[in-house]
């Protein structure tokens, strides 16, 4: 039996995860697979919620701003993280 195994990682937002002796099971909130992650689109949220925190517009509320915010940063730090795994075993 020749099996040909893939694998695919996912950069997740939110979420838990249970594992036990013979099943992992995994909830999560967001997932992409990192592959397909677009880099560009979150520099420019993180941006763009940067800006909105500087100019204190009182049309936007903060708390949502900081989220938005925090969740780009992660989001690349994620994506920096799969990099250098992915890097180390090549």
């Amino acid at each position: 039996l020749n099996e040909q195994r893939e694998e695919n990682t996912f950069l997740i937002g939110g979420g838990i995860i249970e594992v036990m002796p013979h099943l992992v099971t995994v909830l999560v909130d967001t997932a992409v697979r990192a592959a397909d992650f677009d880099e560009q689109a979150v520099r420019r949220a993180k941006e763009n919620a940067e800006r909105a925190l500087l100019e204190r517009s009182e049309s936007r509320d903060i708390v949502e701003i900081q989220v938005q915010l925090r969740d780009a940063v992660e989001k690349l730090q994620a994506l920096e993280r799969w990099r250098k795994r992915v890097k180390h075993k090549g």
